[in-house]
């Protein structure tokens, strides 16, 4: 990140002109992207790195916003970064939680060879496994 040759130059309307090759792949459809751009040319390492919203659909060129106080944009992309794997993992917990609820609640209702699923030892092998 501090070796970015990313570079944001401020323009007289308020935006900024991104200029350098930059490989995003994390959400390829998305209409924003968030980058990370070198706005302050005399700084060293990250203190020269701001954060800017990069639209796809552009006016000019690659046009961006800045969205965080120049020079302290790894900071908030590392809450980003922090804040989007907490809620992944959070989700994915959710989800497995509701397939659980869901399977359970198939096995005790319906049924095979005339029992109820869950009567069934390998399925019950398996739900006990989830």
């Amino acid at each position: 990140m501090s070796a970015t040759t990313v570079t944001a130059e401020p323009l007289p309307d308020g935006s900024w002109l991104l200029r350098s090759d930059k490989w995003f792949c994390s959400n390829p459809d998305a209409g924003l992207a968030m980058v990370l751009a070198r706005s302050e040319p005399d700084a060293q390492g990250l203190a020269g790195v701001s954060l800017f919203l990069l639209p796809r659909a552009k006016r000019d060129g690659a046009e961006a916003f800045l969205v965080s106080e120049r020079g302290k944009g790894f900071e908030h992309m590392a809450d980003m970064i922090n804040n989007s794997s907490l809620s992944n993992g959070v989700r994915a917990a959710g989800l497995m939680r509701l397939a659980l609820t869901e399977a359970k609640f198939i096995a005790e209702h319906r049924e095979a060879f005339g029992r109820k699923l869950n009567q069934l030892p390998l399925i019950r092998v398996q739900l006990d496994k989830l």
